[in-house]
């Protein structure tokens, strides 16, 4: 199972207000944006990539952030993980973004993983 590191994503009230504040604030420039449930950002001064996730609950917001892993072989990833017994969501896309899932570790925290 080869993966690398993918991206941090950050649960938001307001995508267009946390959009503006990581690019004046942060200097974060657009991937894309799947308005208003998702947006991607990059800094190539930090070499780090945010996901803004519109939260479906508020209480998600200011709890903490999704790390996400990368996978050039997704569909085998998520096999292998199953195999060993984890539990994997089913993948989906929003907007034009890659085909993302989650899974839990052994104490109950989120990883997310994103086709490459």
């Amino acid at each position: 199972m080869a993966l690398a590191f993918s991206h941090v994503q950050l649960y938001v009230n307001d995508l267009k207000r946390a959009m503006r504040f990581y690019q004046r604030v942060l200097g974060f420039m657009p991937d894309y944006a799947a308005e208003p449930h998702y947006a991607r950002l990059h800094s190539d001064a930090m070499q780090l990539v945010i996901a803004l996730h519109h939260a479906h609950d508020a209480a998600d917001v200011g709890k903490g952030t999704v790390a996400y892993l990368k996978s050039d072989q997704f569909d085998e990833t998520i096999r292998e993980l199953r195999e060993q017994k984890v539990e994997v969501g089913e993948p989906r896309r929003e907007g034009d973004s890659p085909r993302f899932t989650s899974f839990k570790d052994s104490e109950g925290n989120y990883w997310g993983l994103e086709e490459a």
